[in-house]
């Protein structure tokens, strides 16, 4: 097995997890004041399977020479990736705070620097390299942004990402006497971390770009903190006989029996 077909099917089943974990937390009954932010939690998950199904159709797409589709493609991921950073920063804000409203800035944050993005990009042409040898690997984006409005968005992007993972670990220290809520915030927030973490480490560590080695375990770490989320919401059961914790399952079943009484 090569190292490209082994990072191959680690994204595929970091994927299908997402998707499963977004599909779970679709069908949760939460109550009517957090209805808004767990669909949009469940949606975060969802744009986070897409992209990364987008990565493996990228891969693919470049195996057989073919880039027709990356620049459609790349606005399409940009679109989803801002509205993900949207929902999450939704949940978290309103988890934390109950206020829906303090949300809007956020919301037209993330629209300004969509845009932005969206108009430097097709400003400059956008060219998909095509010949290997080169800085940039087949199937890039090769596009001409100012500096000023790459650090404008990498910020844009990377401190919402920072204050929700602290607010999170906050939350958990602030959540007494409920079990269930400090063991979903732990897990969920933890592999926020590790997720976002994974990403910086590439970004940053350019030494480590295009080491097999590394892919494979910033592919792992992915996979392990959607694990992460889906045993903060399906715990095992010696963890819920042990620390008094409800799956999401148990949640939704107490919640039909307390609607039919």
């Amino acid at each position: 097995m090569t190292s490209n077909t082994l990072i191959t099917g680690i994204q595929v089943l970091t994927a299908a997890l997402f998707f499963v974990i977004g599909g779970m937390l679709l069908k949760r009954k939460a109550k009517s004041r957090y209805a808004r932010p767990t669909i949009f939690f469940a949606l975060w998950w969802v744009i986070v399977g897409i992209t990364k199904g987008k990565t493996i159709l990228d891969s693919i797409l470049v195996e057989y020479e073919y880039y027709g589709l990356h620049i459609g493609l790349f606005y399409l991921n940009a679109v989803l990736v801002f509205a993900g950073f949207f929902f999450l920063l939704y949940y978290t804000l309103v988890l934390f705070t109950g206020n829906e409203k303090i949300t809007i800035p956020f919301g037209v944050f993330f629209l300004a620097l969509l845009v932005l993005l969206l108009a430097f990009v097709a400003a400059s042409g956008p060219v998909v390299i095509t010949e290997a040898g080169g800085d940039l690997a087949p199937g890039t984006i090769d596009c001409e942004i100012p500096n000023w409005v790459t650090t404008l968005l990498l910020l844009g992007m990377l401190l919402p990402q920072i204050g929700v993972c602290v607010a999170l670990y906050v939350l958990f220290f602030k959540l007494k006497g409920q079990p269930t809520q400090r063991y979903r915030v732990f897990l969920i927030s933890t592999s926020l971390f590790l997720w976002f973490g994974s990403g910086l480490l590439v970004s940053f560590a350019e030494s480590a770009r295009g080491s097999d080695a590394w892919l494979i375990i910033k592919e792992l770490i992915s996979l392990f903190a959607g694990m992460l989320i889906y045993f903060a919401y399906n715990p095992p059961a010696f963890i819920k006989k042990k620390h008094n914790i409800i799956g999401l399952a148990d949640e939704n079943t107490v919640q039909a029996v307390q609607a039919e009484e």
